[in-house]
């Protein structure tokens, strides 16, 4: 199994684009597992919660990547 977060957060972004949700999280989830600080995995993460219908869990990631990225805007 490849270990790189490029490789997982690519793989998210086609599962998102086929609205295959759960196996997106799946992908989503293992990036930033190993890029951990890397917002624009936490915010597929988002996407991917609200398309799962996991409101309050995107609402918390959200707040995860205001708090490591202070300067970001809203969206």
């Amino acid at each position: 199994m490849e270990d790189n977060a490029l490789f997982w957060g690519r793989i998210a972004l086609n599962l998102i684009g086929s609205q295959d949700w759960e196996q997106a999280l799946t992908a989503a989830d293992r990036a930033v597992q190993l890029d951990p600080d890397n917002t624009a995995y936490r915010t597929n993460r988002v996407v991917i919660l609200q398309g799962l219908g996991r409101d309050e869990e995107a609402t918390r990631e959200w707040e995860e990547i205001r708090r490591r990225d202070p300067d970001r805007e809203d969206s």
